[in-house]
């Protein structure tokens, strides 16, 4: 009877560790399969990530696409406004040339009629002093 009692306990605590190792497998099965869905949806959220990744890429290299252009159309102005500043520094010096030109011919202009107005002084002196012989 002692035999017997002692495999009964020994049964008894059989089946409730078999009962406590069986409640441990389910709650680890639920916790794996929590897991793996947890792994499925992260798998998710890294593909939707790569193509998100694939696209800020894609836009990025399509503005520094745009911003080369705008850089290569910044070098024409900046290029452009150069040649016009020569052309507008060439234009000043040719309009200080004429200015320049402009005040000689003044200046000769003003010395020409002095002369002339010493010629016509000298003619008039020299009309006086020839009206006093009389041909005759």
């Amino acid at each position: 009877a002692v035999v017997a009692d002692e495999v009964r306990a020994l049964a008894s605590r059989t089946y409730d560790s078999t009962k406590e190792i069986n409640n441990l497998i389910v709650n680890l099965q639920s916790g794996s399969e929590d897991a793996v869905g947890a792994m499925t949806g992260c798998q998710h959220k890294v593909k939707e990530t790569e193509r998100y990744s694939t696209e800020v890429v894609e836009r990025l290299s399509e503005i520094n696409t745009g911003l080369e252009g705008v850089n290569g159309m910044i070098q024409q102005i900046a290029a452009a406004v150069e040649e016009q500043s020569a052309v507008s520094r060439d234009v000043a010096e040719n309009v200080n040339h004429i200015k320049q030109a402009s005040q000689d011919v003044t200046s000769h202009s003003s010395d020409g009629l002095h002369e002339v107005q010493r010629a016509e002084q000298l003619v008039s002196e020299l009309n006086g002093k020839l009206a006093g012989f009389r041909v005759g």
